[in-house]
C-alpha cells in the first residue's frame, strides 16, 4: 500500500530520534505497525497519497531540523525493538 511511507513519517522516523536523543537505550522504540496505513489510506488515489506524503515528509523535516542534531549525535544510541541497539545515524540513513 502506497501509505507505508506516509504511516512511517508519522509515527517512526522523528519519534524514534527524538526517543534517542531525550532518552538513549533506555526506552525500546515501539515497534513499527507495518499494516497502520491501511485503514488512513483506504479510498485515496496515488496523486493524493503523494500529495499527503510531500506534507508530511516536509513538516518532518522542519522537525529534524528544529532537533538540531551535532555530528556527535550520530553516535547516540537507542533500542531497536528487532534489531537491539542502534545509532542515531543508522536510523537518519534508513530513513532517507
Amino acid at each position: 500500500d502506497h501509505g507505508h511511507l506516509i504511516d512511517g513519517e508519522e509515527t517512526d522516523w522523528i519519534p524514534r530520534a527524538t526517543m534517542i536523543l531525550e532518552s538513549g537505550e533506555s526506552q525500546t522504540f515501539k515497534p513499527f505497525n507495518r499494516l497502520g496505513q491501511e485503514e488512513n489510506s483506504r479510498g485515496k488515489s496515488l496523486p493524493q497519497l503523494l500529495d499527503e506524503f510531500a506534507a508530511v515528509r516536509s513538516v518532518s523535516l522542519s522537525q529534524l531540523r528544529a532537533l538540531n542534531i551535532q555530528p556527535l549525535d550520530l553516535d547516540r544510541r537507542g533500542r531497536h525493538p528487532a534489531f537491539g541497539p542502534v545509532t542515531l545515524g543508522q536510523l537518519l540513513a534508513t530513513w532517507a
